[in-house]
């Protein structure tokens, strides 16, 4: 059995981002390879040293860390938080228990490089430059590696040049580079001159009928505690929606619903009642049995289409933005046929019941074994 290493974000608790990474791990199990997650590593792992891109690493790193640690400190949900950081934690443990593999020195690499036969890149936007952690790209990997990616995402337009140079070269040890945009993949071609596929979001790598008996196995979130006709609204963003919001739930007379991030809540509003002790299951659960999803979420449209729900997509990046990652829902959309529930519009709000999705697992399904069959043919093959 094929040992398989993936680097991507798995941790934390972004629904979305934790899903993925699941999803890309129990694909490959049930193909039969053993797979392990890239743990957190230390600085003096890294192998490629580059001093322009190595100083704006660590220049975003303090941005990004300062600016996620704004916010008005907030006691009022302080036990529903701990309770869900016990549910993720008990996930992780479920799930990845005895596969993660400590990078933390020169030594550690050694061990992995010797243990590993496939390194590969997930999904996710763990190649944003604003965003960058360089094990991301297997920096510490030799060339006679196999190394692969696949759902990986650039997520913006262009990659700055302080980084260019730092890509070109990490990206040539790859084999097969799969991304999940077509953003993604342009940005990609003329940087390296190579070809790289587009492929599904790994999410989509597990069949609506297995999130159903999962959501059925490890959901635990008791939905007789809520209203039977409810509006779920998921935001990652920091824009304010509230406006919107309240416009729905005044048109409809549904309850709302906030599912936050809590480590991004700047502040709970009284007005809306928090559902706050999930796990990344009961998320999906939560979204199964919404009458409308409210969203700015990716993976949260994804999970919303393929559920059929009524769903409203808000945009959470200006589209003139150079950091905007509006591509990937318009991408996403478009693949459905459903761009029309995207909102141009927030300052009121348009109900539009034919917003409920039909079935759209005929229009991923051709795309979806395609992306499939191309994984496990790199995978597979040897190389000379």
């Amino acid at each position: 059995m094929k040992k398989v290493l993936i680097a991507t974000w798995y941790l934390g608790n972004n629904f979305g981002t934790v899903l993925q990474a699941y999803s890309l791990k129990k694909f490959l199990e049930k193909e039969n390879f053993e797979v392990f997650m890239q743990y957190p590593f230390g600085e003096e792992t890294h192998v490629y040293h580059d001093f322009i891109a190595t100083f704006m690493n660590k220049l975003m790193y303090r941005l990004n860390t300062k600016k996620s640690g704004k916010g008005k400190s907030d006691n009022s949900h302080k036990a529903e938080i701990e309770q869900q950081k016990e549910k993720f934690e008990q996930f992780f443990t479920d799930v990845y228990k005895g596969k993660h593999l400590s990078i933390a020195t020169e030594e550690d690499t050694k061990k992995v490089k010797e243990q590993i036969d496939i390194f590969i890149s997930g999904g996710d936007q763990i190649w944003n430059p604003y965003f960058l952690n360089r094990h991301m790209m297997f920096d510490y990997v030799d060339n006679d590696k196999k190394v692969i990616s696949f759902g990986t995402s650039v997520g913006v337009k262009k990659i700055p040049f302080y980084y260019k140079k730092f890509y070109r070269i990490m990206l040539s040890k790859y084999r097969f580079i799969g991304v999940r945009e077509e953003s993604s993949r342009r940005v990609l071609e003329r940087l390296t001159k190579n070809n790289v596929s587009k492929v599904v979001d790994p999410t989509l790598l597990i069949r609506i009928d297995e999130w159903n008996e999962d959501i059925k196995k490890y959901s635990q979130i008791n939905l007789d505690n809520l209203e039977k006709d409810y509006i779920l609204c998921y935001f990652v963003g920091d824009r304010d929606y509230w406006d919107y919001v309240k416009a729905m739930q005044l048109k409809t007379g549904y309850k709302v619903y906030i599912l936050p991030i809590t480590q991004s809540m700047q502040e709970y509003r009284d007005d809306y009642e928090y559902i706050i002790d999930t796990s990344p299951l009961d998320f999906l659960n939560l979204i199964k049995n919404a009458k409308i999803v409210c969203t700015d979420s990716y993976h949260a449209t994804v999970f919303s289409t393929r559920f059929m729900k009524e769903t409203y997509v808000l945009k959470r990046f200006s589209n003139k933005s150079k950091k905007s990652q509006n591509g990937r829902l318009y991408e996403y959309l478009k693949t459905i046929g459903k761009l029309d529930i995207i909102v141009d519009e927030e300052k009121v709000f348009q109900r539009n019941e034919k917003n409920t999705i039909d079935s759209i697992e005929g229009h991923l399904e051709s795309t979806t074994n395609q992306s499939k069959e191309l994984l496990l043919k790199e995978l597979r093959e040897d190389y000379e």
